[in-house]
């Protein structure tokens, strides 16, 4: 069997099912989801894909994952690259960068 939208969307269901009702399996959702999906899905996660399951806290609504950060650099320090370094240089990236005043 392979992962079609309707069985991923089917195990997502089973999976909060199950880990309402058994403790052990919540946990194990926790510490190995790829086993916790394989449990009830009776499919193996394709090689190289991560997932993370993460808990609801109590009193909590929703719980909003953001993506991970940008590294891409804003306009003020593309401009400070591209003319050398800004009046703020040696403040603001001397963990990065060896300049001298």
């Amino acid at each position: 069997m392979s992962w079609t939208e309707e069985k991923i969307n089917q195990t997502m269901i089973d999976i909060k099912k199950k880990a309402t009702e058994d403790e052990a399996f919540r946990k194990l959702c926790l510490d190995n989801p790829n086993e916790a999906i394989k449990q009830v899905s009776d499919i193996d996660v394709p090689g190289g894909l991560k997932i993370n399951i993460i808990e609801n806290e109590p009193g909590m609504d929703h719980t909003i994952i953001l993506p991970p950060e940008s590294h891409t650099l804003k306009d003020e320090g593309l401009d400070q690259i591209a003319g050398g370094k800004g009046p703020d240089c040696l403040t603001q990236c001397t963990e990065h960068c060896t300049l001298e005043g």
